[in-house]
């Protein structure tokens, strides 16, 4: 085998690994938090409800309101599940991918 072969080979495990722990991770992640969340803030009877949104608006203005929405849908186990199961895919077709062209010639043909 070749230098690139065995490149190719390690990033093809590397892949099928960070797949494997991805998904592990986030079925924990989404199983273990899904009893657990209460979801106060989408709680229409909820009688304090503008007031953090009208502080962190008039002190830190919109970018502020928009990061502590993204805070709070991230906070929440479905969106984190889907964050590292995301991540996890991507970063195993970026070794892939990268395996695949470590395993060519620069004219494209299969190195022997």
């Amino acid at each position: 085998m070749t230098t690139g072969q065995i490149i190719q080979k390690r990033l093809q495990v590397a892949a099928v690994a960070v797949l494997l722990f991805g998904g592990f991770a986030a079925s924990m992640i989404y199983w273990r938090g899904a009893g657990l969340t209460t979801d106060s803030i989408d709680d229409p009877n909820s009688t304090d409800f503008k007031n953090p949104s009208r502080g962190t608006e008039m002190y830190y203005g919109k970018t502020g309101l928009l990061w502590q929405e993204i805070q709070n849908t991230f906070s929440r186990p479905g969106p984190q599940a889907a964050l590292i199961a995301g991540t996890s895919v991507l970063l195993a077709a970026v070794f892939r991918l990268a395996g695949s062209w470590l395993g060519k010639t620069p004219t494209g043909a299969p190195r022997n």
